[in-house]
């Protein structure tokens, strides 16, 4: 959770919105995740969605659909995705690492047991977007007592009340639709997002915002620079370490991330970070046509 909270307060210092990059575990093998991982805090992200492979992802479009068939395929589970997480932090990332997965997976695993391997493994909390928040109260107390964060999603069909409820239990960020549909289905932005945004934070005491779904140019970054505090990116991560060549997969995903946030982070030869490449021009707000 403090390290959700301490990657929103770095990108605010820098007078930035936060990188949120989401990648689906095991995809495209397993081998290859940690280093992709790597390839995206590189290319600044400040926070990863480590998605957990499910038969029916609802929220999902084609592109993550496929990306979780083939780990599915390849016998990954959620141990496997402990693994990952565990290998990232020993091999130098320093990124909040979430877990983003469908309820039924998590039940079937076991709250308690889920908690104490994800603090564990250094995991710092939980999307769920298929958790509805009548039924959420188990799970966010799991979350409290081991000090994880459990983001609260709202759809841009959430009615006040439900907005106000969602506002009150998000304790480092809230994750914000950013239109209808299911991911990676269209680019185009919704006209009304900084309307809905600037309601979510006075009923939240202004909790960081993220923006999802239709994210994926450095236009995008920018325009939410100028409403919210984050963009959320996946779709597209996923279309590019699938269009990579072998070996290939994480260069790939750490270049395109910095064409969106144009910062780069640099590590010596054992994973330590040395230090960041930023390129400063054009980083203010600069709004896009809608």
């Amino acid at each position: 959770m403090e390290q959700i909270r301490g990657a929103f307060t770095r990108a605010k210092n820098q007078k930035r919105a936060a990188l949120v990059a989401y990648i689906t575990a095991g995809y495209p093998t397993i081998e290859k995740t940690v280093d992709i991982l790597l390839g995206l805090e590189d290319g600044g992200a400040d926070i990863i969605e480590l998605g957990v492979p499910f038969t029916d992802p609802t929220a999902d479009g084609v592109v993550i659909q496929k990306a979780n068939s083939i780990p599915l395929a390849n016998g990954v589970t959620i141990s496997t995705v402990i693994d990952i997480v565990h290998e990232s932090k020993a091999h130098g990332l320093r990124a909040p690492i979430l877990l983003l997965g469908y309820y039924n997976s998590f039940i079937h695993y076991g709250g308690q047991r889920l908690m104490k391997v994800s603090k564990n493994a250094g995991v710092s909390g939980f999307v769920i977007p298929d958790l509805p928040f009548e039924e959420s109260v188990c799970f966010r107390n799991l979350c409290e007592q081991y000090s994880l964060s459990y983001v609260p999603v709202i759809s841009p069909v959430s009615s006040a009340s439900r907005i106000k409820a969602l506002c009150h239990i998000a304790n480092s960020f809230i994750y914000v639709v950013s239109r209808m549909g299911v991911t990676g289905s269209t680019d185009k932005l919704s006209p009304d997002l900084p309307q809905r945004v600037d309601r979510i934070h006075a009923w939240s005491n202004n909790t960081p915002v993220a923006l999802g779904f239709g994210m994926s140019k450095r236009e995008h970054f920018l325009f939410v620079q100028e409403i919210a505090e984050a963009c959320v990116i996946g779709s597209k991560i996923i279309s590019v370490v699938g269009d990579a060549p072998a070996g290939q997969e994480a260069r790939r995903a750490e270049d395109y991330l910095f064409s969106v946030t144009r910062r780069r982070l640099r590590r010596d030869s054992r994973g330590a970070f040395v230090g960041e490449v930023s390129l400063r021009s054009g980083y203010g707000p600069r709004p896009i046509r809608l």
